[in-house]
């Protein structure tokens, strides 16, 4: 990220972590003009990431599913559905 930052090879940075070991470059890249988008998920979005970054986008089960196989293979392997 710091050094997409600093040789100007984005605008923008998308984080997909909830990683707040991350503040201090994602103060930096922001400091430097990009924009740094959180992205977190429904179960345990991060307060503190939503709080560093420029934007925020939090993740649910619903906008997941389309992209889910439709058989869902149960723990003894059996397959349902």
């Amino acid at each position: 990220m710091l050094v997409a930052t600093y040789e100007d090879q984005c605008d923008r940075i998308i984080l997909v972590s909830s990683d707040t070991d991350l503040a201090p470059a994602i103060k930096k890249a922001r400091e430097k003009g990009k924009t740094v988008e959180y992205v977190g998920f429904s179960h345990k979005p991060s307060v503190a990431m939503v709080s560093f970054c420029s934007e925020s986008h939090i993740i649910t089960k619903a906008d997941i599913l389309p992209f889910t196989s439709s058989c869902i293979v149960r723990l003894g392997g059996e397959k349902k559905g």
